[in-house]
């Protein structure tokens, strides 16, 4: 399938599960990431590791379980998976000893970020470094998606599901495909700004199912429309 076919096979499976639970399930998600970085930026301690540690732990045990059930929910709407529950937010759970390799990365890699951004703020490169780091972050981003569906879809270990999603990415060059997917929803993406973010409820689930699609195209798992 192409971008276009994988994107009407997702809009097709959220209508055909009436879109009430997709949206649902991405308030909640949304409503959690915000409340969480909120709070983590809230807590101000004399030591940097200790806040570091923190928000390891909001990643670890918060945002990481509910993002990978909420991955989870996704998968079985495009795999038309008879279990299709709103309740599978919380499968994520189940898989949290599995996700701390991710955590670490996760967390690992923003506050290298972070540091990097404060230490070169005053050399004229700041802004090409800056770049570079706000791209590495998001295609960080996209091989941990990728790794929480691999997770999901097989029983390898931890670090052996982020070797084969790292695989799949920039090996295989599907890294070049989920660009392209996301590229063609800008336009979405400028649409929340202007309507203050209302649109997300909707502009998320239509993203994150499509990605999952992408998924199920790159290694060849054959769903039909």
């Amino acid at each position: 399938m192409n971008i276009k076919q994988i994107k009407t096979y997702a809009m097709v499976r959220l209508s055909e599960v009436k879109w009430f639970g997709p949206i649902e399930i991405s308030l909640f998600i949304i409503l959690l990431t915000a409340a969480v970085n909120i709070a983590a930026m809230c807590i101000k301690t004399d030591s940097r590791l200790l806040e570091i540690l923190i928000v390891f732990a909001f990643e670890l045990f918060i945002l990481m379980p509910f993002n990978m059930g909420y991955k989870i929910y996704m998968l079985a709407v495009a795999a038309k998976e008879s279990e299709i529950s709103v309740g599978r937010i919380f499968d994520g759970f189940s898989y949290l000893l599995k996700l701390i390799p991710s955590a670490l990365i996760s967390v690992g890699l923003s506050t290298g970020v972070s540091y990097l951004t404060v230490i070169l703020s005053k050399i004229s490169l700041f802004a090409g470094i800056l770049i570079g780091g706000v791209i590495l972050l998001l295609l960080c981003s996209i091989w941990l998606n990728v790794n929480v569906c691999v997770l999901y879809d097989s029983r390898m270990g931890p670090f052996k599901c982020l070797a084969e999603a790292f695989k799949l990415l920039f090996i295989s060059g599907g890294i070049f495909k989920y660009i392209s997917l996301y590229l063609s929803f800008i336009l979405w993406f400028i649409a929340i700004i202007f309507s203050m973010g209302t649109l997300s409820v909707f502009v998320m689930p239509y993203t994150e199912e499509s990605a999952v699609v992408l998924y199920y195209e790159l290694t060849k798992k054959g769903l039909v429309l």
